[in-house]
């Protein structure tokens, strides 16, 4: 018992933030090796389905569609309800749940493995793990998300699919995790479960508060513990259906079910059921083919064909041309060719990939992970070995009984990402709350406790070994329990924070590759630099060159001169238009074939600021000599220089 909590904090501290982190690292590498950059602008696609209210933009003054946020808020406050209502009914199930396992558990006696009383219990939380994760997630909480999404009403994809991803992420948590919370920290902890079965059997039949259920109701039906209350006039056995008995709650077994069962059954139903349906369609078309050559067989291939001599020559040629070439195959190549035209009408009738069913359940079999492997260490194996069946089926089904996903540019997973970070930090706090209260583990570093139990477990005729999960208050108290969780919950969390601040995301190798690369860059922008505007190359205001010689004799030798001058004059230009990409041999070959007899001008321009992208550095091919802008990280730099450029000009 004492080395579950390092073992279940270790899953999630250690393990938890350092999966994140590799993949923020595997995340970069993959795309360098794309795209050779790392931070890629991600396009943004218009959702169809916007609509708005029109105006005009007083910066571009083009019409646009405007949607106010304001009007979200009362469509937020409909998600909330029907939040709410999820959890409500989640409390529900989960309290008929446990009831049935309580009359499973007192009706047959037999605990052992493959006993009636196991496979029952097995088939009950199988028919209710299929429940909520197949027929209420995607029957229900999915269709909703995308309703309330909809409704919402998003300019961009992007902003759909985010909003889209928090509302999935919210639905799911109160959906899914309610099972697992309320019987970790309610029906575990004396009172709570006592309290919520007496209001679910006052709410649906009836019952008074205060009324006695189960373990609390002797053979005479008279109860000898009122679980709410004192004892009075209203402590009478419940009429109600629900039932609980915290002795029988065992939290270990209780996770084997979703995890094992309900995913297995998952992937199982996802894999089968587009093969039935695929292997139906087939039969039907087949079906309908077969009719097809049966009655081109009794009309006879040869007066068909003759009847098209009959028509107009074109329509013969163009219209009937694959007809006639059909009815010249045999029956057996015909066969083939139906068969290959049937997987290609099939292929192009099936459903789209949708990937939210895919980062549903891997953030859910991460979320159990980090969660809730303290209370059944062998949780991490049982998700390892179910993705990787998961892996090949998933193969199979985008092969086979998808159609071929579009792709699209992305940086990354997303808002998946969030999630994932959302659930680790929400993991410290859930381990450190089954450390210090619902297990009853933080007894067992105090020898006091430990004999405490010891001796009650004596008196039942059991050891350590049979210890069912659940706090002992007697032996420590709240206000200690409250103290360690705060304690241990802010250390833990400050240290998960601090490593993933202080770990870089990006591997060493590639920030000495970018680095090199940045260098190269700045070192071939001197020599262009110097190439431009050479250090004896200046005139004076009075557009005169250095040396005397004044540009209305333009000879030969001074040709290059005039050139670097007309340099100058477009960078002038250039220097400011953030956005545009401009061709300096393009201009230098313009200015140098129309070379002025009339004194160059040099007329003052403001100097401006330039930008250019340290992913595109300057080479010295004639097609290369642009400058790009862009808004990089080392823009400072670049600004700096480019104000240089501009004075030097200025000065000259």
């Amino acid at each position: 018992m004492r080395l579950l909590p390092f073992w279940g904090l270790g899953v999630s501290v250690v393990w938890g933030f350092g999966f994140l982190k590799s993949w923020e690292r595997e995340n970069a590498c993959m795309q360098y090796d794309w795209t050779g950059k790392l931070h890629v602008k991600q396009i943004e696609y218009r959702n169809k389905q916007f609509h708005g209210e029109s105006r005009v933009n007083a910066m571009t003054g083009d019409v646009e569609l405007v949607y106010p946020a304001w009007r979200r808020l009362p469509k937020y406050f409909c998600v909330l309800l029907f939040m709410l209502w999820q959890m409500l009914i989640m409390l529900v199930l989960v309290a008929s749940w446990v009831t049935i396992y309580e009359i499973l558990k007192a009706t047959y006696k037999e605990s052992y493995i493959f006993s009636t009383q196991w496979l029952l219990i097995l088939l009950e939380g199988a028919v209710f793990g299929f429940f909520v994760d197949v027929v209420q997630w995607n029957m229900v909480v999915t269709k909703m998300g995308a309703l309330f999404t909809h409704w919402e009403n998003y300019r961009t994809e992007e902003q759909y699919e985010k909003a889209l991803v928090r509302k999935l992420f919210l639905l799911d948590f109160l959906n899914y995790y309610t099972w697992f919370f309320s019987l970790a920290f309610i029906f575990v902890i004396p009172g709570l479960g006592n309290y919520l079965t007496n209001t679910f059997n006052h709410m649906f039949f009836g019952d008074a508060i205060n009324c006695c259920f189960g373990p609390y109701v002797d053979q005479d039906g008279s109860c000898t513990v009122c679980p709410v209350g004192d004892k009075d006039a209203t402590c009478i056995e419940c009429v109600g259906f629900f039932t609980f008995d915290r002795r029988h709650v065992d939290l270990s077994a209780m996770f084997v079910t979703p995890i094992v069962i309900t995913q297995s059954l998952n992937i199982l139903l996802r894999l089968v059921a587009p093969i039935l349906v695929r292997k139906r369609r087939e039969k039907a078309q087949a079906r309908a083919d077969t009719r097809a050559q049966k009655r081109v067989r009794e009309a006879g291939s040869m007066k068909i064909l003759g009847s098209l001599d009959y028509e107009d020559h074109k329509e013969s040629q163009f219209g009937n041309k694959s007809s006639s070439r059909y009815l010249e195959y045999t029956p057996s190549e015909i066969e083939v060719l139906n068969k290959k035209a049937r997987e290609i009408l099939f292929d192009s009738e099936q459903d789209t990939y949708d990937p939210y069913d895919d980062f549903h359940v891997l953030t859910v079999q991460y979320g159990f992970t980090v969660m809730f492997s303290m209370l059944w260490p062998l949780m991490p194996f049982a998700c390892f070995l179910i993705n990787s069946v998961k892996g090949r089926t998933d193969g199979y089904r985008l092969c086979k009984t998808l159609k071929r996903p579009i792709p699209r540019r992305a940086n990354g997973i997303g808002a998946w990402k969030g999630i994932l970070t959302t659930y680790a930090y929400i993991a410290v706090i859930v381990n450190v709350l089954l450390i210090c209260i619902s297990t009853g583990v933080l007894e067992f570093f105090d020898d006091v406790c430990v004999s405490d139990i010891e001796h009650q477990l004596e008196k039942q005729g059991k050891t350590l070994d049979d210890f069912i999960f659940g706090p002992d208050f007697g032996c420590l108290h709240i206000a200690w329990r409250l103290l360690f969780i705060l304690l241990l919950e802010h250390l833990l969390i400050a240290i998960a924070y601090v490593g993933m601040q202080r770990v870089p995301h990006v591997p060493s190798w590639i920030k000495d590759v970018m680095s090199a690369r940045e260098n190269k860059f700045k070192e071939l922008l001197r020599e262009h630099e110097l190439e431009l505007f050479p250090p004896n190359g200046n005139n004076d205001s009075s557009g005169n060159l250095i040396g005397g010689k004044n540009t209305t004799a333009v000879s030969t030798s001074d040709k290059n001169t005039l050139s670097s001058e007309s340099f100058r004059i477009d960078i002038k230009r250039l220097v400011g238009f953030g956005g545009n990409t401009t061709s300096m041999t393009g201009r230098s070959t313009r200015e140098s074939n129309a070379v002025p007899s009339a004194p160059v001008s040099t007329t003052s321009v403001p100097p401006r600021s330039i930008t250019i992208d340290p992913m595109t550095p300057l080479s010295r091919a004639p097609s290369d000599l642009e400058f790009p802008t862009s808004t990089g990280v080392r823009t400072k730099a670049r600004e700096k220089l480019a104000r240089q450029w501009s004075d030097s000009s200025d000065l000259a």
